[in-house]
């Protein structure tokens, strides 16, 4: 495979990955302004090597599973205060590195920090008093089911 074909793939997946694409015209034309040489016919191609399918009218990279965060995916949590100061949540397998990253982005008050397992994360709190406040910032990124 040559090299600007390589790079031309690897660009449709980051377009795929930063945003939603609903034609093949659509990726030829981000392509084109991004530089790279494509065709209708070259992206077809692309697409079918790269194993995208299309899900809900958009194009998708093998394996995707929208980011927890989203509209389109807000799976339910459970919240299980363990000790008065670390938190576990259980979600669905392979979503933990993504419900942690949301509540490390979210900077809530009182969040020392995440860890992330695959359907499980750990939230450790500065200290107790910060219980209320951080299950209402969790309550406004997710669906909380408290257990």
């Amino acid at each position: 495979m040559s090299s600007a074909k390589r790079q031309r793939k690897g660009r449709v997946l980051n377009l795929l990955l930063e945003r939603e694409i609903a034609t093949q015209a659509e990726l030829v034309a981000l392509l084109h302004d991004e530089g790279f040489e494509a065709t209708q016919a070259s992206v077809s191609r692309d697409l079918d090597e790269l194993g995208v399918t299309k899900q809900g009218g958009f194009y998708r990279p093998p394996g995707y599973t929208p980011p927890v965060g989203s509209a389109n995916a807000r799976p339910a949590l459970q919240m299980i205060a363990s000790g008065e100061t670390l938190w576990v949540l259980r979600c669905a397998p392979g979503q933990a590195p993504s419900v942690a990253l949301t509540l490390d982005r979210a900077a809530l008050a009182g969040v020392a920090g995440t860890i992330a397992g695959d359907d499980t994360v750990f939230v450790a709190l500065r200290a107790a008093r910060f219980v209320k406040a951080v299950r209402a910032g969790i309550a406004e990124f997710f669906k909380v089911q408290e257990v």
